[in-house]
């Protein structure tokens, strides 16, 4: 996981936390989150996420369709998986 954080987020200051699947290759699901005040984003956090059941991989593709997404993935950002790596 990677965050990044432009402006400071005070203690106890109130903001929205969005996550949204970014899209997912044979292993990985990469996934975005942003911390928002109003409309200026504060922190920018980028992962990616094994999913098992028991100790079995659960495949991306099944993941994705559980979700309601049948098809391929989104064009996945390559500076994302980079810094992921």
């Amino acid at each position: 996981a990677r965050m990044v954080f432009r402006r400071p987020l005070d203690p106890f200051q109130a903001y929205e936390l969005t996550t949204r699947v970014a899209g997912w290759d044979g292993k990985w699901v990469y996934m975005e989150q942003r911390f928002v005040v109003g409309e200026t984003v504060h922190a920018r956090g980028v992962l990616k996420a094994l999913f098992l059941k028991g100790r079995e991989k659960v495949p991306s593709a099944e993941l994705a369709r559980a979700l309601g997404h049948d098809g391929p993935s989104p064009d996945l950002d390559p500076e994302m998986v980079a810094a992921l790596d």
